[in-house]
């Protein structure tokens, strides 16, 4: 029998709630409507006769299945939407959770076997603290957890040695931005209680240069959409208010934004 490779929709018919997902099968028509932890916790709770699956594409194997999941979780925003039962904006089964959802899933994970939303003692939080100490890791553990934090909010809340801020310190010397005596007096911010630097025309205008870098738009399979003058011409293009994400793609720190690959020009 022949295999289908599906994306679908499955709609909620009581509150109007929606999922999308793929699905390999070699019956178009069967009863599956959702793998996702939210989609089947509503099922459990409205019934299975109250939702509708709608298929929105046929891929031609896994691997286009795979790449359309993502690109239409993106392109409805459905991993940031209330609209949306999905918890993962990939297609490969790794759940990330947005802040909104998260009080929900410890709620509904309270004692097991992952013990989610438990409060330890002090006395357990001890040996955990010990057994930590004594731990070993292999070179290659230590570059996973490297690797696990890049991209970040820079670690915050993170305290760093004195040996870390020398380097920190000495690889800052010499650079433009911290070099200009008339960049480093600071002035007060009445409004705010906080202080800026006076920027030179000099670094004002290689500032501008830089967020008016050219970058090229592409669909989640490579392809050339458009060529946008600047980043804030892409956040406009798409109706969209910040172009952080958009940044964030070009800067190799994700890998793709409002259902689109994003790089910069001539890089």
């Amino acid at each position: 029998m022949n295999k289908y490779f599906l994306i679908y929709i499955t709609f909620n018919l009581i509150n109007g709630k929606k999922y999308i997902g793929s699905h390999i099968t070699e019956d178009k028509n069967d009863n599956y409507l959702g793998s996702g932890t939210y989609i089947k916790k509503a099922i459990k709770k409205y019934g299975i006769h109250n939702f509708k699956k709608e298929i929105i594409y046929e891929a031609s194997d896994s691997i286009d299945m795979k790449l359309k999941e993502e690109y239409y979780i993106n392109l409805h925003d459905a991993y940031y939407s209330k609209d949306y039962y999905n918890a993962t904006k990939y297609s490969k089964g790794i759940t990330h959770f947005p802040k909104d959802k998260i009080q929900n899933i410890v709620k509904a994970n309270k004692d097991n076997k992952y013990n989610l939303g438990k409060k330890h003692s002090e006395e357990t939080k001890q040996k955990i603290s010990e057994n930590n100490k004594n731990k070993i890791r292999s070179q290659k553990h230590k570059a996973a957890i490297g690797n696990s934090v890049k991209g970040t909010k820079y670690n915050l809340g993170k305290k760093m040695s004195d040996e870390t801020k020398i380097k920190i310190s000495q690889k800052k010397k010499g650079h433009i931005c911290y070099e200009d005596e008339e960049r480093n007096r600071k002035i007060s911010l009445s409004n705010k209680g906080k202080s800026k630097y006076i920027i030179t025309d000099e670094i004002r205008s290689k500032i501008i240069k830089s967020k008016n870098k050219a970058i090229i738009q592409y669909d989640l399979c490579g392809n050339v959409i458009y060529e946008h003058e600047s980043i804030k011409q892409a956040a406009l293009y798409l109706g969209k208010k910040q172009a952080t994400r958009i940044i964030e793609v070009c800067k190799n720190r994700k890998k793709q934004a409002f259902g689109y690959i994003w790089k910069y020009k001539n890089t």
